[in-house]
């Protein structure tokens, strides 16, 4: 029985260094902050998108699978930079859309009384 004991003990011992090895080396494959950031904006502004939020996230991952490769931090702040301009060029045509549309369902032509 005290030898199941130490083996036991000997697996949760192993179970733990490796679970600690695993925290403290950097995951390569994981995605930057800043770019994470700018895929969650993307899908918030594709939910009101005309083409439906499917649309933008298959384009927004092409896009950001075009630069899987970037590795320097100022090239992926350029990069998420770049993408943020782009995406509030869109925010303010999203929102003239939606604005025109309300207006329209408004006042429309067929709305004349």
């Amino acid at each position: 029985v005290s030898f199941l004991l130490l083996q036991l003990r000997i697996r949760c011992f192993e179970a733990l260094i490796v679970k600690e090895l695993r925290r403290q080396t950097p995951h390569h494959d994981t995605m930057h902050p800043l770019v994470r950031d700018l895929y969650k904006r993307v899908i918030h502004v594709g939910k009101d998108y005309p083409g439906g939020l499917e649309q933008v996230r298959r384009v927004a991952k092409k896009h950001f699978f075009e630069n899987k490769e970037l590795k320097e931090d100022e090239d992926i702040r350029r990069a998420v930079a770049r993408g943020r301009w782009y995406l509030n060029n869109e925010i303010v045509g999203v929102i003239r859309l939606k604005k025109y549309r309300a207006l329209n369902a408004r006042y429309g032509a067929h709305n004349k009384n």
